[in-house]
């Protein structure tokens, strides 16, 4: 049997939805902006009969033996009738500009609250990363449809009407005329297509590309990666692979030239073929005695202007069909469904609230196999949990899972006796505060990066206790602007930059100040040197009370602060207890202790 061609998927928007779309948009932006492009078509269409007219009437008068002071009449009434309408609709256009730029910027407005309101976990997923790139491509740029969707659509009435009206007049002269334009003018309308699809069924070729290029760009210019390619001598490496990257990149673009040049020829071998064939007859006519002088240069005048219009709306379906679909990429990423609750959810319990899970397994994207394996615990209201185990357990993992940032693939996690998924996923985040490994600071005060938004009316109270709690009071009072010191010296002559640790108690801070029922500390004390992560955990129970806490942890000793340890391996809890419990048993937990004490009391013995 002869095997079936794939057939193309179709847009899964066409292109009159695409516009509709842009349209019903962009009016609620701005109507008046769509008030005065319709304002502007029959200013357009008129520019064409008059600026025919103007030199054929010149030549009827000069040839009809007019008086002077007629023709200047003339020609004054219609150079001033032509200046009035040119500079009234050049005017609406410049008033229109600034409104079409307010226009593109708030489609980009959307793409960046989309991104910052989606799912965490699509931020990890590559498909979504790659909507989110090609919507971008819909307002990176002034000259795309999110800012000229009324420019486009005044092009489109102003020649199609124009279009119309020179039909009829050329029609009248010569049938043959009409239909060498039209169709030469078809046929350069499919090229184009033909090559807008092409590059929109293959830009994510050169996306991908992209993408990796800016990404080693950003790490050449990072100051903490700088250290390390100058010690480690990882400039050629980046050298070589950006050099890789370009070279691919290069190609695709020489792949996209070779098809739009084969169109640019095209265009002008049948613009030229369309010009010859329909001047070739005016002047056949006009040799033949069939027009008069003043008839040859009107028509003359018209068929200039007709291949205008034909171009022009050509030219602009086909930018317009180019750029829709990068309009199909944008209602993509804003039909990207979320599957957490961003609706209706219940309300949240008072008080710390009792944790469970119940045969909770986590797979991540493509993966061969479980993170998590089928888990099941329960903490108790108020109870602080430390999550313990080797790199590669699935202690983060669990973390983010407990947070709600991933979605459990099997079974399900309770919080106050409820489903999460039960909760408005917004207003769940409320309820928690969370210290993560990776510290990132705002270019903001240490006193916004800790409050943010909060209108407390303790506020500066607040703020000095949990800077107090966290250790980091005696630093902020030696600066000169105390908490109102700003971070990012690139930014700011006057900014100051913490190290690593300071970074992590400025995040304690954060959580403690936003008091919080459910408290996550994943690796606070990373950073910390022994004497500082010391002070840290004698003040465990107030950073964390009235609050339900868990607590991640490589260094053991740091767990007996808690009432329980969960021991992980490969996805599951191995072993469950309090310190002293799980070291009368003598299992895994108290082989790991044992090692790491070990190193501890070989250093305190030198």
């Amino acid at each position: 049997m002869r095997k079936q061609k794939d057939k193309k998927p179709k847009p899964k928007y066409g292109f009159l939805s695409n516009i509709w779309y842009m349209i019903k948009l962009s009016w609620k932006f701005s109507p008046l902006m769509m008030v005065i492009s319709a304002v502007c078509v029959p200013l357009t269409v008129a520019t064409g009969p008059l600026s025919a007219l103007l030199p054929s009437t010149i030549v009827e008068y000069v040839s009809g033996g007019y008086s002077e002071q007629q023709l200047l009449y003339v020609i004054v009434g219609l150079a001033l009738a032509l200046f009035a309408v040119t500079m009234t609709k050049k005017v609406l256009e410049a008033y229109n500009e600034p409104r079409s730029f307010h226009n593109r910027l708030m489609f980009m407005r959307m793409i960046d609250s989309k991104v910052l309101e989606c799912d965490y976990y699509k931020l990890e997923d590559p498909d979504f990363r790659m909507k989110r790139q090609k919507a971008v491509g819909l307002t990176n740029r002034n000259n795309t449809i999110s800012e000229k969707i009324f420019s486009h659509l005044t092009n489109i009435f102003s020649n199609t009407f124009g279009l119309l009206t020179y039909s009829i007049l050329i029609w009248s002269l010569s049938p043959i005329i009409v239909i060498v334009l039209v169709v030469c003018t078809i046929v350069q309308y499919y090229t184009s297509k033909m090559n807008a699809d092409w590059v929109h069924k293959n830009k994510e070729h050169w996306y991908d590309k992209d993408r990796r290029i800016r990404y080693i760009l950003d790490q050449q210019g990072d100051l903490q990666l700088a250290k390390d390619i100058r010690l480690y001598g990882i400039a050629g490496w980046f050298d070589r692979l950006y050099r890789t990257l370009l070279g691919e990149r290069v190609d695709w673009s020489r792949k996209m030239q070779k098809r739009e040049f084969a169109c640019g020829f095209l265009d002008s071998f049948f613009d030229l073929l369309r010009s010859s064939l329909a001047y070739g007859i005016l002047i056949y006519q006009i040799a033949s005695g069939d027009l008069s002088a003043s008839q040859f240069v009107f028509y003359f005048a018209l068929i200039g202007q007709y291949s205008v219009y034909l171009f022009g709306i050509i030219k602009t379906y086909n930018t317009m069909y180019e750029q829709t679909l990068g309009v199909t990429d944008f209602r993509e990423l804003m039909d990207d469904e979320d599957k957490l609750n961003h609706g209706e959810g219940i309300p949240f319990p008072q008080g710390a609230p009792d944790i469970e899970f119940q045969n909770v397994s986590f797979r991540y994207p493509n993966a061969e196999k479980d993170t998590l394996q089928n888990i099941s615990f329960h903490i108790r209201g108020g109870e602080k949990i430390a999550i313990v185990g080797l790199n590669g357990a699935g202690k983060t993992t669990l973390i983010k899972l407990l947070c709600g940032l991933y979605m459990p693939t099997g079974g399900k996690i309770l919080v106050g006796g409820n489903e999460l998924s039960k909760y408005n996923i917004e207003e769940y985040y409320r309820h928690i505060a969370a210290v993560f490994q990776q510290i990132e600071l705002l270019p903001l005060s240490i006193e916004d990066n800790i409050v943010f938004d909060a209108e407390d009316a303790d506020r500066e109270e607040k703020l000095a206790r949990v800077l107090e709690l966290s250790g980091l009071a005696e630093k902020v009072n030696q600066l000169p602007n105390g908490a109102k010191t700003k971070f990012d010296r690139t930014l700011y002559a006057d900014a100051v930059d913490f190290s690593g640790g300071e970074k992590q108690k400025l995040a304690l801070a954060r959580a403690v100040y936003k008091d919080a029922p459910i408290v996550v500390l994943d690796e606070p004390t990373s950073a910390l040197d022994p004497i500082a992560e010391n002070e840290i955990y004698h003040k465990y129970n107030d950073l964390t009370a009235h609050a339900t806490s868990v607590f991640i942890s490589h260094r053991l000793a740091s767990t007996r602060f808690c009432d329980r340890i969960f021991f992980l391996e490969n996805g599951a809890i191995a072993e469950c207890g309090s310190h002293d419990e799980l070291m009368r048993q003598g299992g895994k937990y108290a082989a790991l202790y044992a090692v790491q004490s070990k190193y501890y009391k070989e250093e305190v013995a030198k």
